[in-house]
């Protein structure tokens, strides 16, 4: 066994740089399976009992107005074990520096449902509030500072008592159409009941019976609420924050299967070539051990060295990047996008363990593939020098006048190929892989940059203000250049999972908003229906010509059922809305008075404008197109670090799969090479035979990995956009090119580090072992 030991410890060093290679690979795949496993893993164990402690409600009831007392008609209904009322409103700060509100709940007198997770402070008194931590420090607030908020012209000076989060604001967005929370401008507040000195509520919060669906008691909550001005239920699963996290925890599972499996098998195939060719040109050595009595379990073992070495190498590593970097930057990315007190990203036993298990059993079934057959030959066979492989003659062979023009390295090429096809096929399989995850990161980073130009097409105001017109005049006077005046309310569509999206109704010929369908062509707001977004309108089969019900939310919070017919669709990348025209509002609901307007500037800065607005209690809303695109920037940021880890992992698989199949071809063909040299051929014409190997395993992989790399982005954009967000799902030219272009710099920088094994090549040697 130490002579076996030494010996195979030999074959590692004699080919370092073949097993670093493969090594990285398994690294690769260990680290995205980790840190994958990792977020999945430590969200779910989290957020179960996050959800159990803090109690998150099964159902939220909306109202325009309903009285305490109406509590316990809710409570007689079977399989509803607990009820509460309470009121929220939307609430601006007015000495924000920017266009900040609060989402602001009262809280119930014997609060057991949604339950806040105080983070620093006490809860509040009257003439206190409560507010999310992440919104105080976003906007540099403390406990004991004093807080201005101002609804429909009332204000509250409040002083802040604490900082919470809540269960039911795990994902802390102002509506299902954010992509990322934007604490800045928006976050929650709960204050005392008293605070608002009001005995009205809007909202019932429904805890249900252990063993009761809200489906089971549904019926007989909408019967119940008709008795007073109901509008609508929202049930657990259809909550944005809810929705937001299991889309991520069933993603992210969905990631840490696939791109590990892709990468182990690359692994496998290499390692799968690699012994193929360890053990045939080993034979004779196998079959002197045989003759001496070494049993094949022992000779298997010997081989099975090889991947298991490098898996516990390769899997120490990449836990060791897992830790240092993935698991923090991804810690951060959830800090940054969850509400989650206490919230961190840990590596388990599962997620160390699993990894580790999966790429030793793909290994050991590559190491038992390619051993099997040569041990399974008698020990006079393997002591036969192999024969050589006969070679069929090519159908280009079959056309002298070109065959002829062909000098001798390109024949061997083209012979070699038809010999090995298996192996160049597996060899451009791991090349393909690569192609696809690079020109996947790229077409992604590339998405992003046309979501940021697309919104800029669309958003052609300076300033979106909701305010009374009077306001603007007195504070921009003679810096307006064009004003457009609009209605800004909510509509919450009943039938596809009573999704709320920000109204705009405005006037057609207005240039401030455009519209365009997911090509780009120029989309007309017409007076015959809405324009509804797009990615929502595919996700729910929603076509033009087709009639929705609607509740429309005025901005005193009274509602009305309406039938609306949807004439188009518009691409809407962030934030999307639903847009018609003044004169289709009268028709479905007669006259509505605008209560906002977009403005362009001839000069001045539009941000000191802005402060100056806000700085009025008038103001209720100011917002510049410039905080859309900020935005999809804010997005493209957080991504940065995810996209180039996409592309040099890429890098560094496409480098592993070219360098291993190009050294094992340099071994299995040293006598050819060293014939060449013997017949005088030089050194760049021996490159170029290798090197034209290399180019053709890549340009096979690009071509046959094209039709994939589509599939695979449109599999990536279905899994990671949100179901307001849209993004391009269509790769460019440009992509491919690039993807294309990298691989292919990759090969040849590979080209220039197997220079040296080449010239390593002793003729002498290398002739005498074959005869």
């Amino acid at each position: 066994m130490k002579v076996l030991s030494k010996k195979f410890f030999r074959q590692i060093r004699q080919a370092k740089l073949q097993f670093f290679a493969l090594v990285a690979i398994v690294a690769i795949g260990t680290f995205f399976s980790t840190g994958l496993t990792a977020i999945s893993g430590s969200l779910s164990s989290y957020i179960e009992p996050y959800y159990q402690e803090y109690n998150l409600s099964d159902a939220i009831v909306y109202f325009d107005a309903l009285p305490a007392e109406a509590v316990q008609s809710f409570l007689q209904i079977e399989g509803v074990k607990r009820a509460e009322v309470r009121q929220v409103l939307e609430m601006s700060v007015s000495q924000s520096e920017h266009s900040a509100k609060l989402l602001v709940h009262t809280i119930p007198l014997h609060n057991e449902i949604n339950r806040s997770a105080l983070v620093e402070g006490r809860e509040p008194g009257a003439g206190e509030v409560l507010i999310d931590s992440f919104f105080a420090e976003a906007n540099q607030l403390k406990v004991g500072d004093t807080i201005q908020l101002v609804h429909q012209k009332s204000e509250w000076n409040l002083m802040i008592s604490g900082l919470c989060e809540n269960v039911e604001h795990s994902f802390n967005i102002e509506d299902a159409s954010m992509v990322l929370p934007d604490r800045e401008t928006f976050g929650v507040a709960y204050l005392a009941e008293e605070s608002l000195g009001q005995a009205v509520y809007n909202q019932l919060l429904i805890e249900l019976e252990a063993g009761f669906a809200l489906s089971d008691v549904l019926p007989q909550i909408e019967a119940t609420a008709v008795k007073y001005p109901y509008q609508y239920v929202i049930p657990k699963e259809s909550m944005s924050s809810y929705q937001a996290i299991r889309t991520t925890i069933d993603n992210n599972k969905v990631l840490s299967f696939v791109v590990p499996l892709i990468l182990f098998t690359i692994s496998s195939i290499i390692i799968l070539i690699s012994l193929s060719r360890l053990v045939d040109s080993q034979r004779s050595q196998i079959g002197i051990m045989k003759a001496l009595g070494v049993s094949r379990k022992t000779i298997l073992y010997h081989y099975m060295l090889y991947p298991i070495t490098s898996t516990f190498f390769g899997s120490g590593a990449g836990l060791g990047l897992a830790y240092f970097l993935f698991v923090p930057m991804l810690d951060d990315i959830g800090r940054r996008t969850y509400s989650l007190p206490g919230y961190q990203v840990s590596l388990s036993l599962h997620s160390v363990f699993l990894p580790l298990l999966i790429s030793l059993l793909f290994g050991c079934i590559a190491c038992y593939i390619s051993t099997r057959r040569i041990l399974k030959q008698n020990t006079m066979e393997l002591m036969k020098p192999k024969s050589v492989k006969s070679a069929h003659r090519l159908a280009l062979e079959k056309v002298p006048q070109l065959w002829s023009r062909l000098n001798f390295t390109y024949k061997l090429l083209l012979r070699d190929m038809s010999i090995n096809k298996w192996k160049l096929l597996a060899g451009s399989l791991g090349v393909m892989a690569c192609v696809i995850l690079m020109v996947t990161a790229l077409g992604f980073r590339a998405s992003m940059q046309q979501m940021m130009q697309r919104t800029k097409d669309m958003y052609s105001y300076d300033l979106l203000i909701h305010s009374e017109a009077e306001l603007v005049e007195e504070v921009l006077q003679d810096q307006v250049a064009e004003i457009s005046f609009l209605t800004k309310l909510n509509l919450q569509l009943t039938d596809y999972e009573k999704t709320r999206f920000e109204f705009l109704v405005l006037d057609p010929s207005t240039s401030h908003f455009r519209h365009f369908d997911e090509d780009h062509h120029s989309v007309v707001l017409r007076d015959d229906g809405l324009i509804l977004p797009q990615s929502f309108a595919k996700r729910h089969d929603i076509s033009p010509g087709q009639e929705i019900r609607a509740v429309l939310i005025q901005e005193d919070g009274t509602a009305q059922e309406l039938r609306l017919h949807v004439a188009q669709l518009s691409a809407q990348y962030t934030a999307p809305k639903i847009f018609a025209s003044q004169e289709y509002l009268r028709k479905s609901i007669g006259e509505i008075a605008p209560n906002g307007m977009t403005v362009r500037i001839i000069q001045g800065d539009i941000a000191s404008i802005k402060e100056e607005l806000l700085d009025r209690p008038e103001a209720l809303s100011v917002s510049t197109s410039e905080d859309v695109q900020l935005r999809i920037s804010n997005l493209i940021k957080q991504n940065n670090p995810v996209f180039s880890i996409f592309i040099l992992v890429a890098i560094v698989l496409s480098f592993g799969a070219i360098y291993t199949v190009s050294t094992i071809n340099i071994q299995e063909q040293m006598r050819d090479l060293a014939i060449m040299k013997v017949l005088g051929y030089s050194r760049k014409e021996i490159y170029r035979l290798l090197f034209n190997q290399n180019f053709l395993i890549t340009t096979i992989a690009i071509f046959c990995a094209l039709p994939f790399c589509v599939l695979s982005y449109g599999q990536v954009v279905d899994a990671l956009r949100a179901s307001g967000q849209m993004i391009p799902d269509q790769l460019h030219g440009l992509t491919f090119i690039g993807g294309a272009g990298i691989t292919v710099l990759i090969t040849v920088i590979t080209n220039q580090l197997l220079k040296l094994p080449i010239r390593q090549i002793d003729m002498a040697e290398s002739i005498k072992q074959f005869e």
